[in-house]
């Protein structure tokens, strides 16, 4: 049985490869004012209806690495209104099927030669965006506990790369952090047990490798510690604290000198009874962090008004409270 929900995050944006994040709003003397959801929209709207076969090139040109995977992408729509962006577009995988039959009795259809073609799921998005300030909160569907927002996050930087060919204008790139709750992270670290803390000398990479020049300290943590830890990262998600905050608090809790150093990032090991070994921190949610609707795909509406109750909950994080949960742009639902 297929669920459906949805997953929150706050999102930056950053010109080329800078690591400075950029105002979503630029006020110039004498020009318009520069907002990011008018380059994005314009060079989203561009690509609608084009199927994509494989990842984008990086932002240098150069592959990715598929191993051995060939996702497909299309984005389906694209909508602007009230100052925010809302859009759906089709993902899929090559699952190595050869044949799709009706699932309904009384389905008279003929089974379809899929091989060498890849089912694709639709998922809505929703970028919302303040009247100011560098954070916007981003919704993406999830569909059967897939979310695939990495590749959204490809694409998007892809089609503003793309929208600049030939001209001096810039280009931009998202990067994004999960959002929840604290009834979220509770209910996830329920009877969770830390299994150790670990804090790194520079921002790790997804698969939590540093360069030669860094350093990680990993550590045990008595009961009270873990307890303290526990905490301290409930506090850090649900208040969208970056890594480098959480360090510092982490290494206080350490203790004996470690919070003289300089830290960058910091995660926790912990072993949940619910949903297993996790690494988790601010950056770092698992999937399980997902807002689940129910077992049917629910109407604009629905979606709209769980997302903005969930978004009521969050009045800890910069990101949601600066922006105005109304004049969302509909008709996503048509395609």
């Amino acid at each position: 049985m297929t669920t459906y929900g949805f997953r929150l995050f706050r999102f930056t944006v950053h010109q080329g490869q800078k690591r400075k994040e950029q105002d979503l709003v630029v006020h110039e003397d004498g020009k318009a004012p520069w907002r990011y959801v008018d380059h994005l929209h314009s060079a989203a709207a561009a690509r609608e209806g084009t199927s994509n076969s494989g990842h984008p090139p990086k932002p240098d040109g150069s592959p990715y690495k598929s191993y051995g995977e060939s996702p497909v992408f299309e984005l389906r729509k694209v909508i602007r209104g009230g100052g925010h962006l809302a859009g759906a577009f089709r993902f899929g995988r090559d699952g190595g099927h050869e044949w799709a039959y009706p699932i309904k009795a009384d389905d008279d259809r003929d089974p379809v030669d899929i091989e060498g073609m890849a089912p694709a799921r639709r998922y809505r998005f929703a970028m919302l965006f303040p009247d100011s300030g560098n954070e916007g909160v981003l919704m993406l569907e999830s569909v059967g506990g897939a979310c695939p927002y990495q590749s959204f996050m490809r694409w998007v930087r892809y089609w503003s790369q793309q929208a600049t060919v030939g001209t001096d204008d810039a280009w931009y790139r998202m990067k994004v952090t999960p959002i929840a709750d604290k009834d979220q992270v509770d209910e996830f670290l329920k009877g969770a047990r830390v299994d150790e803390l670990v804090l790194s000398s520079e921002k790790a990479s997804r698969s939590r490798r540093i360069s030669e020049k860094g350093f990680k300290l990993t550590t045990k943590l008595d009961a009270s510690s873990k307890r303290a830890a526990l905490s301290k990262l409930t506090t850090a998600i649900t208040a969208g604290k970056p890594e480098d905050e959480l360090a510092d608090d982490f290494a206080k809790l350490v203790g004996g000198g470690v919070d003289a150093l300089d830290f960058e990032d910091a995660w926790l090991h912990v072993d949940s009874p619910t949903f297993g070994s996790q690494t988790i921190s601010p950056s770092r949610l698992p999937e399980v962090f997902t807002y689940r609707i129910g077992t049917e795909r629910p109407d604009e509406d629905v979606l709209h008004q769980e997302v903005k109750s969930r978004l009521r909950k969050l009045d800890k994080v910069p990101a949601v409270t600066t922006i105005k949960h109304t004049g969302w742009p509909t008709g996503v639902d048509d395609v």
